[in-house]
């Protein structure tokens, strides 16, 4: 199923934010392949796509594109499964259970300027309104 969600946040980006949110240091053990005590396999893949479907705005490639990169990933991801993939039926599970998902705050463009120069690694998108 297709879905036409768009990130805000370039991959980095959500790395960055997702492990220094306040959940951080369970994204983190997630990212890295630790699976959580009493948990399986694809429990954990689940949980990691939770967390990537909210930081990358539901948006499925950049999540794959994610998972691929993280200690969780295995053979398994790409294997056949219901006319797809298990990993394309995981990351579109948790962005059809996603709750909500990762926006930036709306500010002004003078605000905007401010923060992009002192803080450029947020990597937000502003869109600029003429009034």
């Amino acid at each position: 199923a297709e879905n036409n969600r768009v990130s805000y946040l370039t991959d980095e980006s959500v790395l960055n934010k997702a492990m220094t949110s306040v959940n951080g240091f369970k994204f983190a053990d997630l990212w890295e392949g630790r699976i959580p005590e009493g948990k399986s396999h694809s429990e954990a893949d689940m949980s990691l796509a939770s967390y990537l479907a909210f930081w990358c705005g539901g948006d499925i490639e950049q999540m794959d594109r994610l998972f691929r990169r993280s200690g969780l990933m295995r053979d398994k991801w790409d294997r056949a499964q219901s006319g797809s993939t298990y990993g394309e039926i995981t990351l579109n599970r948790a962005v059809a259970n996603a709750s909500a998902f990762y926006k930036p705050i709306n500010i002004t463009c003078e605000s905007a300027i401010d923060l992009t120069e002192s803080h450029p690694e947020n990597g937000w998108v502003f869109h600029r309104y003429r009034g």
